[in-house]
């Protein structure tokens, strides 16, 4: 599902505990100065693909929640598949978004953290994509953390105490 080249994040934005990102394995180089501390994953695997194709899935559960939040629903959140500008780096770099709006036949929204090879872009940028570029979302339903797919892969590769962190503020996704 990912193209050879792929980053992600899980931005400060959207959790109180770390900030962690994936790459493919075959990317070594490390990403601009100051972006977050990166976790490798191979494009093809299967954990991180299986949950990028449930959230895509069940992006139709985050529209409708996002439309008609509930009073105890607050930061709704995309991950977002950019193309890259950085030479020697992946093809597209995942990272969280928030501010969403509509944009002409897309969306238009803010970056929720720190880039790492996204030349001339930085936390708060506003970027444009289209649907077919999402590969996570994820909002909070009082202190639980709903959606967040990739993250919950995420978990085994994280320090033990971020991990408990989260784990603790995860509820349960839509079915």
């Amino acid at each position: 599902m990912f193209a050879r080249g792929t980053q992600m994040k899980l931005g400060k934005a959207i959790l109180v505990a770390g900030i962690l990102a994936f790459a493919p394995a075959a990317f070594a180089q490390q990403p601009a100065s100051g972006s977050d501390p990166i976790i490798n994953y191979s494009d093809d695997d299967q954990a991180m693909n299986k949950a990028v194709a449930d959230a895509r899935a069940r992006l139709g559960y985050f529209w409708e929640r996002e439309k008609a939040k509930a009073r105890n629903e607050s930061d709704f959140a995309l991950k977002v598949a950019i193309p890259t500008t950085s030479p020697g780096g992946p093809r597209y770099e995942h990272i969280w978004v928030e501010n969403i709006s509509r944009s002409g036949d897309g969306f238009a929204a803010s970056l929720a953290n720190e880039p790492g090879w996204l030349r001339g872009l930085h936390n708060g940028d506003r970027v444009e994509f289209t649907e077919n570029m999402i590969s996570d979302w994820g909002f909070y339903r009082g202190d639980k953390m709903i959606g967040f797919y990739t993250v919950r892969v995420m978990l085994p590769d994280m320090p033990a105490t971020d991990a408990a962190e989260i784990r603790a503020m995860l509820g349960e996704n839509p079915k």
